[in-house]
């Protein structure tokens, strides 16, 4: 199962991999592919090359969700007794299928899970700055266990992927549920190929970790009262200090420019701290509102569409019938 987003010019690379690959097992298989909203031919060429090939089926959702509502929407519509969750811009290599599978045979009792972990990081800079940082801090003030640089690539058990889906959050933050749903989870290092860009810029990005963190951490909005009793012992010491200067030396607080810039400070802290409030109520708000992660607007399998799309009636003729 793997999501495509823009992808005309590797989808069918993809698919023609993921199919040797599956051709070397010895199992009925099938290829989900769930198409998040893209703006250029991938529904076109994916229906060109499923129309010839048996077994694929691809699900278009009516606009951009985003990568992980399309994860979920694929993993409701695979059927397998195992399910085998990659992406498709080939970053990872399809052929870590037969991996997992080794490892999942090997285990004793086997695992419900084996999962990829990046095995050296690459891209720019900055990405490995900001991913270093994201998983140091999410470690720090999240309630869930994720593991270190984990990849989209997973080999999953039935009852896994149904337990998985009994998640119904709104606000998805889906690698974390991977790790709260819980079974036995092993982790598989794999060579993760930078492909040279990426669709996630540095706000995107600083916006998943914020998500990330509101939704797993019990801990911020304790941090937050933490941070705001410390300052107001902090400010009540310095007042004391500043009165008992003041009856026995006869000293007034001198210095405006370094008060203005305390006040800058803690007002700016204090509208911090008030924002990771709006934004915990913005997401109580979204998840009460019970609107669906993402809408599946049509469905082929193997080049046959499904009821989704429909002719348009025509006006009966004057004449009659």
């Amino acid at each position: 199962m793997a999501t495509a987003y823009n992808s005309e010019r590797h989808i069918v690379r993809f698919l023609k991999a993921m199919r040797d690959v599956l051709d070397q097992i010895d199992c009925l298989s099938e290829i989900v592919i769930v198409d998040d909203g893209s703006a250029d031919r991938t529904v076109e060429i994916c229906l060109q090359y499923i129309a010839e090939h048996p077994g694929i089926t691809l699900a278009k959702l009516s606009r951009n969700f985003g990568h992980e509502p399309a994860m979920v929407q694929g993993l409701k519509l695979a059927r397998g007794d195992f399910v085998f969750l990659i992406d498709s811009d080939l970053e990872e290599p399809p052929a870590t299928l037969i991996e997992m599978l080794e490892v999942m045979g090997r285990g004793a009792p086997a695992p419900d899970v084996v999962y990829g972990v990046q095995k050296t990081r690459n891209g720019t800079i900055q990405h490995t700055f900001f991913a270093t940082a994201f998983y140091r801090l999410f470690g720090a003030l999240s309630d869930v266990e994720m593991p270190a640089d984990v990849l989209t690539v997973r080999l999953m058990t039935r009852r896994y992927v149904d337990a998985l889906l009994l998640h119904e959050e709104r606000t998805l933050a889906l690698f974390g549920v991977f790790s709260l749903t819980g079974f036995t989870q092993v982790p598989l290092l794999v060579d993760k190929h930078y492909k040279g860009y990426t669709t996630y810029s540095g706000l995107k990005r600083a916006g998943v970790f914020i998500r990330y963190l509101l939704v797993f951490s019990s801990k911020l909005p304790l941090l937050i009262t933490a941070t705001g009793i410390g300052t107001a012992f902090v400010a009540a010491l310095y007042a004391f200090y500043v009165l008992i200067n003041y009856v026995t030396a006869g000293r007034q607080v001198e210095g405006w420019t370094s008060l203005a810039l305390l006040f800058s400070f803690f007002n700016g802290l204090l509208l911090t701290c008030v924002g990771f409030c709006a934004a915990y109520l913005g997401y109580i708000f979204v998840e009460v509102k019970r609107r669906p992660n993402a809408i599946i607007q049509e469905i082929w399998h193997s080049g046959t569409a499904t009821p989704g799309t429909v002719s348009v009636p025509r006006l009966k003729s004057p004449d009659g019938p």
